[in-house]
């Protein structure tokens, strides 16, 4: 019986049920992934409101956003916890100053989920996908991931903060 029936549902297994229970493996792997997208709400010509939403079968933790409009950028945790379980969304008012361009912004969410690999994604809805691994100890910051999505000539050290504050959450 051997290595040709380890991880296979069926007892009598043979090469084309094998990729079919690793793809399934794959699926059911895939389907307790987070997912976030975001949602940057832009009223008179500037942003007001970033809408973040887990569509996602697995939770997210340790939320991050950054957020950069010309020279303002606004960073931080999702507020209160930075958790979001599969399907709920929470909001981010901005007091973004008046005249700056909602439509260049650039913004990247970040979150780990339940055994610890790091995902990152962009406002063009790209994502990236770092898993866990045992020799890789550094701690990854949201402004790594913000050089990873759009290069390294954008440093948040000469940058005008935004303040933002938490305004609902939603189930």
């Amino acid at each position: 019986m051997g290595t040709a029936y380890r991880g296979c549902l069926r007892r009598r297994c043979c090469h084309r049920v094998r990729d079919i229970c690793g793809a399934r493996r794959r699926t059911w792997r895939d389907s307790r992934r987070p997912q976030l997208t975001a949602r940057l709400h832009i009223l008179h010509g500037h942003p007001q409101l970033l809408r973040v939403r887990n569509i996602g079968g697995g939770p997210a933790k340790q939320i991050s956003f950054y957020l950069v409009v010309g020279a303002h950028a606004a960073l931080g945790d999702l507020p209160p916890d930075g958790f979001l379980a599969p399907g709920q969304a929470a909001s981010i008012d901005l007091q973004v100053p008046p005249g700056l361009n909602g439509g260049a912004a650039r913004y990247v969410l970040m979150c780990l989920d339940r055994e610890n690999n790091l995902y990152g994604w962009s406002r063009e809805d790209k994502e990236r996908v770092f898993k866990r691994r045992w020799w890789r100890k550094k701690v990854r910051h949201i402004g790594w991931m913000f050089e990873r999505f759009y290069g390294r000539g954008s440093d948040p050290d000469g940058l005008t903060p935004i303040a933002w504050s938490e305004s609902q959450r939603l189930s």
